[in-house]
């Protein structure tokens, strides 16, 4: 029984991706998106990205940031869940400082 609470412990404090913003990720056009997709999209990049400085330089860091989170998703790091909410005080999904650092 502990195993199991532990277990489900451990899946509740991985960090979630809200599901429409995963569709985004693979293709699915903005204007497809709800106003709640489309926010969280905005919530999303808005301030862990713009004080992330990545090694090579701002210019594309909000394309660097989303292909840190599709890569976390798909190396299991980070969960795609329907019911998420994401909010400007949440911590970053990823972690910018394994990637080179926040500003």
């Amino acid at each position: 029984m502990p195993r199991l609470r532990r277990s489900a412990r451990e899946r509740r404090l991985k960090p979630k991706l809200n599901a429409e913003v995963w569709a985004w990720l693979n293709g699915k056009p903005e204007e497809e998106l709800s106003t709640a997709g489309r926010w969280a999209v905005y919530i999303l990049e808005g301030p862990a990205v713009h004080a992330w400085r990545p090694p090579d330089g701002p210019p594309d860091r909000v394309d660097q940031f989303w292909d840190r989170v599709y890569e976390a998703v798909e190396n299991g790091d980070l969960e795609v869940a329907e019911d998420v909410e994401h909010n400007f005080a949440d911590p970053p999904l990823v972690d910018l400082e394994q990637f080179g650092g926040a500003a």
